[in-house]
């Protein structure tokens, strides 16, 4: 599970079991959106939006592979949400989507981290830098994956002026904030 704050509204993310538009179950959500167009098994997640004492539930029907503990963060007066390759804006006062933007990736993708008024999107063959608007401002590609090898060294790290990454080949690239090779 994870949790969040934006603005005044405390929001936890989970993984749940899977919705079942008909069940019992469906009327115990405030809303409910299917975003995994037409993938055979998708992952259901819950957002618990509380503030003050109300409390509202939304499921989002999700791609398979999002990485639940790790796809949210603030933006704003709105939730920023990676879903493997689908990036979301939700709004937590409007219980509604502001803006959907699909990445051009074909691995999974691990986790987003705040950089400047921007994020930075770890994947398993992409690196994206994205505006807080869904806009993507450059990609980056290596040789493999962006995985560790054996020996306990980080794939990924953001350093303050440049960001490391080793591939599953043991390749080692520095790639500045701007996008573009450093070493």
């Amino acid at each position: 599970m994870q949790a969040t704050w934006v603005k005044d509204y405390e929001i936890s993310i989970q993984e749940v079991p899977d919705f079942h538009w008909y069940s019992d179950d469906s009327e115990n959500y405030d809303k409910v959106f299917n975003l995994a167009d037409d993938e055979t098994c998708p992952k259901t997640i819950l957002l618990i939006i509380k503030r003050e004492q109300r409390e509202k539930r939304v499921v989002l029907i999700v791609p398979y592979y999002t990485i639940v503990d790790d796809c949210a963060l603030p933006s704003g007066n709105k939730l920023f949400l990676m879903l493997n390759d689908l990036l979301c804006l939700f709004n937590p006062q409007t219980l509604e989507i502001d803006k959907l933007q699909r990445l051009d990736t074909i691995g999974m993708m691990f986790a987003p981290y705040p950089y400047e008024y921007d994020f930075i999107l770890y994947g398993e063959l992409d690196i994206f830098r994205v505006t807080r608007e869904l806009s993507i401002q450059w990609q980056f590609s290596g040789k493999d994956i962006f995985v560790s090898c054996n020996d306990g060294t980080p794939a990924f790290e953001m350093k303050s002026d440049r960001i490391c990454l080793r591939d599953f080949e043991g390749n080692y690239y520095e790639i500045g904030y701007d996008g573009k090779l450093v070493r």
